[in-house]
C-alpha cells in the first residue's frame, strides 16, 4: 500500500514539475538592461543612452521595444534574436521645450511572445533657461515730477544665449531688447518719471525663445510732483506711399507742477518738426507735427522715435512708418511688330496702365514717330491710350527700333516695338511687257506697239510714260492711275517719215511709278533692215512688202491715227504726177512743134477744168479712208505707165507749174541732153518710191 502512494506522490511530482517548468523558461527567456540608471538634461536637447537586450531562449524570438515617455525616440523598435543572441540599441531622451524642472521616471519596455521584460531610468529636466533681474536700488525718493534713473542688471542664468524684452510697470528702458550670452549679465538703464506719492515699478525681462523671464520690483516714495512731460504721436503706426510726406500728430503734456521748456527729436532722417522747442505750462497740452519725407527710405518697414526732453524730465513715443509703393505704371502696346512699306506710315495703339494706388500724371514719349497725346491723367486701377505714327521714307531698308516711355515724377516703364521694312519690290513692283518687241517693216507706214503694264505692288500708284527713240516715235498715254494688282495698256506709234533709212531702230521706253521706281523695256522696229532675213520673231509682228499689205487689225480710231502718213503719200504722188505733167510731154513726144504743144496744152486746160473739180472732191473721201499704202503704190505705178493720161488726173497745181518747161527749154542747143537727165532724175524718184 505505501509503494502505492509513493508512486502517486512521485507521478504528481512529475506532473507539477513539467507544468511549472514552461513558466519557469519563460520568465527566464530574455535579458534587457537599460545601461545608465540617471540621466539630466535641458529640455529640447537629445540624450543618447543605450540599452542591450539577450535571447535566453532556445528559440528565435522578435522583440517590439516601447517607452512609457513621448520623449523617447528608440533607434530600432523591432528586433529579432536568435538563441543566446545579444544585441545593444540607442535610445533618444529629448525633454520637450515646455518641459518643466525636476525627477522623472522613463521606463522601456521589450515584449516578444515568450514575455514582457523592462527596465527603468531616472531623468532629470535641468533649469537650463533663466534670468535673473537684479535692480541697482530697490527704492527711489524723488518728488513728483522728477525723473529717476536706475541701473537694472539681467543676468542669463541659462545654459543658451537669448534675447530678452525688457518692460517696467513705470519709465522705459535706454534699450527694448537686449541679447545675454550664457552665464553673462548686462545693464539697461531704466528711467522713471515720478508721478505719483507711492507707485511700484516691476521690471519684467522675457525671453524671446524660451520660458524663461524674470521680474524685480522697485519702490518710488514721492513729495509731490516736480517737472514731468509725456508725448504720444497720433497715429502710432502710419502707411504711406514712396515719395509722398508723411504727417504724424505729435501732442505733448506737462504732468508736472512746474511751467517747463521742452525739446523734440526724432531719429529719422529726412524729418523735420513744425515746432522743435515748446513751452508748457503746469498740465497744459501741445500739438505739433512731425513731416517725413520718404524719398530716401526703402520700401517697406521702418520704426521710429520721438523724444522731448528738458532738463527736468523726458519722454518718448514710438512709432512705425510703412512705405508702400503707391506709384506704378505698366506700358504694353497691340503690337510688338509692324510690317510697312518703304514710304509708308506704321500704326501702334500705346496702353498706359496705372497700377498703383494712387492718381497719377504721365507723360508719354517716344524717340521715333508722333504721338497722339503727351500726357495722361489716369485714376488708380485704370488705364488709357494712345497712338503712335511712325512715318518711313523709301529709301529706308533697316528695321526701325522704336523706344516709348510712360514716366510720372514717381514711376517709369518703359517698351520698344519695332516697324519692319517690306522689300520695295513687293511694295511698288511694276511689270512691262510688249505684244511685239520688234516689228519688221517694209512699208513707210504707221506702226503700233502695245504695251501692257502692270501694278506689281500693293498699293494704287500713278505712274509716267516715256520714250526715247526716233522722233518719229510717240508713246500714249504718258501718264496712267492703276490699282494694286490691275494693269492697264500703253501704245507706242511708230510712224516713220519719208526720208527714213533702211536700217533697225531701238526704242526705249520707261514707266515711273509715282514712288520712284522705273521699269523700262526695249522696242526693236526694223525697216527694210539685212536683219530682216531670218527676223526674231517675239510676240505679235507686223512686217510690209511689196506684194502684202500691212496686217490692218487696228480700230477705226487707229485707222485715224495713221491718218497723217496717209497724207504723206497722197502728197508725194501728187508730187510725182507734177512731175509727170511738167517733164512728160516733152519726153513722149520728140521733135513736135511748140505750136502743137501749146493747142494741146489748151485743149488739155479746157478738160482739166471739170475734172480739177472731181479731183478736188477725192482728196476729201480718201481723207475719210485712207486707202492701204499698197493700193496707193500700185496707182502711182500704173500712173506711170500710162503718162498720157497724167495731165488729165493732175491737181490744180500744175497750173502754177505750167511755166517751168519754158524756163528749163530755152537753151535749145542743149535740149536733148536735158531731156536725157530728166529721164534718170524721174526714173531715180520712181525706184526711191
Amino acid at each position: 500500500m505505501k509503494t502505492i502512494k509513493y508512486f502517486i506522490f512521485a507521478l504528481s511530482m512529475i506532473l507539477m514539475l513539467s507544468i511549472a517548468q514552461p513558466a519557469m523558461a519563460a520568465s527566464n527567456n530574455a535579458d534587457f538592461q537599460l545601461n545608465a540608471q540617471y540621466v539630466a538634461s535641458c529640455p529640447v536637447e537629445d540624450t543618447m543612452i543605450t540599452a542591450t537586450l539577450k535571447n535566453l531562449g532556445s528559440d528565435t524570438d522578435t522583440y517590439t521595444i516601447t517607452s512609457n515617455s513621448d520623449w523617447v525616440t528608440i533607434g530600432n523598435d523591432v528586433i529579432t534574436l536568435d538563441s543566446s543572441e545579444t544585441k545593444t540599441f540607442p535610445i533618444w531622451i529629448k525633454p520637450k521645450i515646455d518641459a518643466k524642472s525636476g525627477e522623472y521616471t522613463i521606463t522601456v519596455t521589450a515584449e516578444s511572445d515568450s514575455g514582457k521584460y523592462e527596465d527603468s531610468i531616472d531623468f532629470v529636466v535641468m533649469k537650463c533657461y533663466g534670468i535673473e533681474v537684479i535692480p541697482a536700488t530697490d527704492l527711489v525718493e524723488t518728488c513728483i515730477g522728477d525723473t529717476k534713473t536706475v541701473e537694472i542688471t539681467f543676468s542669463n542664468t541659462g545654459k543658451t544665449e537669448e534675447t530678452f524684452i525688457l518692460t517696467a510697470s513705470t519709465g522705459n528702458f535706454d534699450a527694448g531688447r537686449i541679447t545675454i550670452a550664457s552665464g553673462r549679465e548686462k545693464t539697461a538703464t531704466l528711467s522713471i518719471p515720478v508721478a505719483k506719492r507711492e507707485d511700484t515699478v516691476t521690471i519684467t525681462a522675457q525671453s524671446t525663445t524660451s520660458y524663461a523671464s524674470g521680474s524685480a520690483d522697485i519702490e518710488v516714495v514721492s513729495e509731490g510732483a516736480c517737472y514731468g512731460i509725456a508725448i504720444i504721436n497720433i497715429p502710432p503706426e502710419v502707411s504711406i506711399c514712396k515719395g509722398d510726406t508723411a504727417k504724424i500728430v505729435i501732442i505733448s503734456k506737462n504732468t508736472g507742477y512746474k511751467t517747463g521748456t521742452f525739446e523734440l527729436s526724432t531719429d529719422m532722417e529726412d524729418a523735420y518738426f513744425k515746432n522743435d522747442e515748446i513751452t508748457l505750462e503746469s498740465k497744459k497740452l501741445a500739438e505739433t507735427y512731425l513731416e517725413i519725407s520718404t524719398e530716401n527710405i526703402e520700401i517697406g518697414e521702418m520704426d521710429y522715435i520721438v523724444t522731448i526732453r528738458s532738463t527736468e524730465a523726458q519722454d518718448k513715443a514710438y512709432g512705425k512708418i510703412i512705405i508702400e509703393q503707391c506709384y506704378d505704371v505698366e506700358i504694353s502696346t497691340d503690337k510688338d511688330t509692324e510690317y510697312v512699306c518703304p514710304g509708308a506710315a506704321a500704326t501702334f495703339q500705346i496702353d498706359v496702365a496705372n497700377t498703383g494706388k494712387k492718381s497719377d500724371t504721365y507723360t508719354i514719349s517716344a524717340d521715333k514717330g508722333t504721338l497722339s497725346e503727351n500726357i495722361m491723367i489716369i485714376e488708380a486701377g485704370n488705364s488709357g491710350s494712345v497712338l503712335l505714327m511712325v512715318n518711313t521714307e523709301q529709301g529706308d531698308t533697316e528695321d526701325l527700333t522704336v523706344s516709348i516711355t510712360a514716366e510720372s515724377k514717381r514711376a517709369e516703364a518703359s517698351e520698344e516695338i519695332t516697324v519692319s521694312m517690306e522689300d520695295f519690290d513687293s511694295c511698288y513692283g511694276i511689270s512691262v511687257s510688249s505684244d511685239s518687241d520688234t516689228i519688221f517693216a517694209e512699208e513707210l507706214n504707221g506702226y503700233l506697239y502695245t504695251l501692257t503694264v502692270k501694278n506689281e505692288g500693293e498699293f494704287d500708284a500713278e505712274y509716267t510714260a516715256s520714250v526715247e527713240g526716233p522722233k518719229w516715235v510717240s508713246i500714249n498715254p504718258e501718264t496712267v492711275s492703276i490699282k494694286a494688282g490691275k494693269s492697264t495698256e500703253i501704245f507706242v506709234y511708230v510712224s516713220p517719215e519719208y526720208t527714213t533709212a533702211e536700217g533697225t531702230y531701238t526704242i526705249k521706253v520707261a514707266i515711273e511709278s509715282d514712288m520712284g521706281n522705273i521699269e523700262e523695256k526695249e522696242l526693236k522696229f526694223s525697216f527694210r533692215s539685212e536683219d530682216i532675213v531670218t527676223p526674231p520673231i517675239t510676240g505679235d509682228v507686223t512686217t510690209g512688202t511689196d506684194d502684202e499689205q500691212p496686217i490692218d487689225d487696228k480700230t477705226d480710231e487707229e485707222e485715224d491715227k495713221k491718218f497723217p502718213t496717209n497724207i504723206l503719200t497722197a502728197i508725194i504722188i501728187g508730187i510725182i504726177i507734177i512731175l509727170l505733167i511738167i517733164f512728160g510731154p516733152e519726153l513722149l513726144k520728140d521733135g513736135e512743134d511748140k505750136k502743137e504743144v501749146k493747142e494741146e496744152a489748151k485743149e488739155e486746160k479746157k478738160a482739166e477744168k471739170p475734172k480739177a473739180v472731181e479731183k478736188k472732191e477725192e482728196p476729201k473721201k480718201e481723207a475719210e479712208k485712207p486707202k492701204p499704202v499698197a493700193e496707193k503704190k500700185a496707182e502711182v505705178k500704173k500712173e506711170a505707165e500710162k503718162p498720157k493720161a497724167a495731165p488729165v488726173k493732175a491737181k490744180p497745181a500744175p497750173k502754177k507749174a505750167a511755166p517751168a518747161p519754158k524756163k528749163k527749154a530755152a537753151p535749145a542747143k542743149k535740149k536733148g541732153k536735158v531731156r536725157e537727165d530728166r529721164k534718170d532724175d524721174i526714173k531715180q524718184i520712181l525706184d526711191n518710191i
